[in-house]
């Protein structure tokens, strides 16, 4: 009976909390993956080696320095299939009265999702061969989940933990979709110096940010559950936010270095910075309580800077080298540095969670000794290497080409423990385990290998098409690319 501090704690919390959105308490959002390989079919099965390439019209956003080499006007749109089957943990825990909390079993939770989108479009135009300029539109992150089409039960669709007391359960559970995208429009130049190129961009970006789900529910719940006698039951949190951000700035500079002509040996490199939104959200509790917040307030909402939604898009840093050691054959690889970690630095959290640490035995756990819990998340940078092969059989004026590549993906999820409100200090609660409740639902995920192929053709040097494919364990995308020339 001394655990049941515990729940009254934590509904208080719920009711009193100021939940944002963006890097949330949930781990739904807590792999996100984002279209951070180069677009369009070619660079998709090469692996997104293509940084030192930057051959064909999606440069204007993969390296602008690569567009002195395209001559003429060129046209190229290419469209991309997304799939996503990201795994979530859940542990649950058998409590007795003065007996530490026991694991019982687990359980994982794979839901799927697809969409498909016009990724990218650009329209360049080179003069001469020293000088090209482009106008561009790139999707640099897209993702959908809806936890509907893989419902598991009537209380919510991916539970977080489970504690067992003997005389009924706590649960918590996540359920509603995510509908997230970036595009950015932007336009580049690149500028030919002798074997040296060089290139700038700027893109004006806008964010879609949207937990209104489409499988019937009226918003993103957070639903904890307290069976037993005398409990409050079913208590909601629910999210909302539909925001089409106002434009934010990045931009881009890279080069290309074209070492050795025999081999066409050629050095490449690309820095793309991001940008930060704000977002707009309300929330409604069990209860009535509700709000509406934003970090600069109108509109409706109530301003509050500390706790405000936002997305702060990772920059990423690219080098590369490729050459061709015989006829016919390229070779690439690229390795690209991406600041994951600025995806949790305006993580906040929905509740707050009391209990007892270590100190404390779980016999003489009571409200008087607990201690309160925060969630804090933290996300690694991610180091990826990509390595591309492209044979090219010439067909008279045209060409057909057969490509391979791979990349590895490093584990970059969340990672969340407990800290402490008033002072910010680590806290590990074991009575309940809220902490490793924690550190099971915010694994950090794991690293993903990615195998690519892909075709392409080109028909009288003057339209190419390009079809690519890349398959990983949880996230598997298709690219399909027409480029025109005048």
């Amino acid at each position: 009976m001394r655990n049941r501090f515990v729940v009254a704690t934590l509904l208080a919390c719920v009711a009193l909390g100021r939940p944002a959105v963006a890097q949330i308490e949930a781990p739904l959002v807590s792999k996100v993956q984002l279209n951070l390989v180069n677009p369009g079919g070619k660079s998709l099965a090469l692996g997104g080696a293509f940084v030192s390439l930057a051959d064909d019209p999606t440069a204007a956003f993969a390296n602008p320095a690569g567009l002195p080499q395209l001559p003429g006007l060129q046209f190229d749109v290419s469209g991309k299939y997304f799939a996503y089957e990201p795994r979530f943990q859940t542990q649950f825990w058998d409590l007795r009265p003065g007996q530490p909390a026991t694991p019982s079993f687990s359980e994982e939770y794979a839901p799927k999702d697809s969409t498909t989108d016009l990724d990218f479009f650009s329209v360049s135009y080179a003069f001469g061969d020293k000088v090209a300029v482009a106008a561009f539109r790139a999707v640099t992150l897209r993702y959908q989940l809806d936890t509907a089409k893989d419902n598991v039960g009537g209380t919510g669709d991916y539970r977080l933990f489970g504690f067992n007391f003997g005389t009924g359960a706590l649960t918590l559970d996540e359920a509603g979709a995510i509908d997230l995208s970036n595009e950015a429009y932007g336009v580049s130049a690149g500028f030919r110096f002798g074997r040296v190129s060089v290139g700038v961009g700027v893109t004006g970006n806008r964010l879609r940010f949207d937990l209104d789900p489409t499988g019937g529910r009226s918003s993103h719940l957070y639903v904890l559950n307290d069976t037993r006698a005398g409990a409050a039951g079913r208590t909601e949190v629910a999210l909302s936010a539909d925001v089409t951000s106002d434009w934010r700035w990045g931009g881009e500079i890279g080069f290309r270095w074209e070492i050795e002509e025999r081999t066409r040996l050629t050095l490449g490199g690309v820095y793309r910075m991001a940008p930060e939104f704000d977002v707009d959200f309300a929330t409604r509790y069990t209860g009535g309580i509700q709000g509406a917040y934003s970090c600069a307030g109108g509109g409706g909402t109530t301003a509050d800077a500390r706790n405000c939604g936002k997305v702060d898009l990772p920059d990423d840093f690219s080098i590369g080298l490729s050459a061709r050691p015989i006829a016919g054959l390229l070779l690439a690889a690229d390795v690209q540095r991406v600041a994951y970690s600025s995806l949790t630095e305006t993580f906040v959290p929905i509740f707050t969670y009391y209990g007892c640490t270590e100190a404390i035995p779980s016999s003489q756990c009571t409200s008087a000794n607990a201690v309160g819990g925060r969630p804090t998340a933290t996300a690694d940078d991610a180091t990826i290497v990509r390595l591309g092969a492209e044979y090219r059989l010439s067909l008279g004026s045209s060409a057909l080409f057969f490509r391979g590549g791979w990349y590895r993906e490093p584990a970059h999820g969340t990672e969340v423990s407990l800290v402490s409100p008033q002072t910010g200090a680590s806290v590990d609660i074991q009575t309940p385990p809220f902490s490793e409740a924690f550190r099971t639902a915010y694994d950090g995920g794991e690293a993903e290998d990615h195998y690519c192929f892909g075709l392409g053709v080109t028909l009288g040097r003057l339209l190419s098409i390009d079809l690519g494919a890349d398959l990983g364990d949880r996230n598997k995308y298709g690219s399909a690319s027409l480029v025109v020339q005048f």
